[in-house]
């Protein structure tokens, strides 16, 4: 078993000579260029709001609040629709399986915001006391 052990598994070597330090700016750029690129090959041609939201997603940034997480499968069902009207069963099924994703990252952030509001609640209850 690996559960709490003390010492560091995995050491990692971070410096500021690395590929990703030096160009990650252009990196992400042409990252968001081909997913730009991509979208419009499927017939969509999104919204700034949805392709910075494409893009964050894609990247794992800021998909930790109820609002970000709805809004990004409502975006993933309009690209979902879209591949099923345009006979692209792969798209449509990895975008059904991501939704799917998000809802368990949102059941998550709910119990774990009720968990903190009971706790909070709890607190204060017990500071009247």
């Amino acid at each position: 078993m690996f559960a709490n052990v003390p010492d560091f598994l995995l050491f990692y070597r971070v410096h500021g000579a690395q590929v990703s330090a030096v160009h990650g700016d252009l990196q992400r750029e042409v990252a968001n260029s081909v997913r730009r690129r991509a979208l419009q090959r499927l017939g969509m041609e999104p919204s700034p709001a949805e392709t910075a939201l494409h893009c964050d997603y894609a990247s794992d940034i800021d998909m930790e609040s109820a609002g970000r997480i709805k809004a990004t499968r409502r975006w993933l069902g309009k690209i979902e629709g879209t591949a099923k009207r345009r006979g692209e069963p792969a798209i449509a099924t990895e975008c059904a399986q991501r939704s799917r994703q998000l809802n368990r990252r949102l059941r998550r952030y709910n119990q774990l915001l009720l968990a903190d509001t009971a706790g909070k609640l709890g607190t204060m209850l017990r500071k009247r006391i």
